[in-house]
């Protein structure tokens, strides 16, 4: 568990690609006049040891307007941490 200092709902994937899919983000603003955006977070992968996970994590903002990052996480002392990578300075992209 980790602490989120801003206020969230949590919607079903369906939920949402049902109101952006159809109305291309119309009834999403619609519905939920107060968003600016979404964020949304990949299922988790991990080693076969649980010690290192990657995830993604992505923000929509609109039909043309998205961006995300790959995490790769490290556990160390019983905490999850971002892992560094060798030669990579980020893992990024945007549209």
């Amino acid at each position: 568990m980790f602490p989120v200092d801003k206020t969230y709902i949590l919607v079903p994937d369906r939920e949402l690609n049902e109101l952006i899919r159809k109305s291309h983000w119309h009834d999403f603003y619609a519905r939920y006049p107060d968003a600016k955006s979404y964020v949304s977070m990949s299922s988790v992968g991990f080693n076969a040891q649980k010690t290192k996970a990657l995830l993604t994590m992505t923000y929509n903002c609109g039909m043309f307007c998205m961006e995300g990052t790959y995490y790769l996480m490290e556990k160390q002392n019983g905490i999850w941490v971002r892992a560094s990578v060798s030669n990579v300075t980020s893992c990024a992209w945007a549209s």
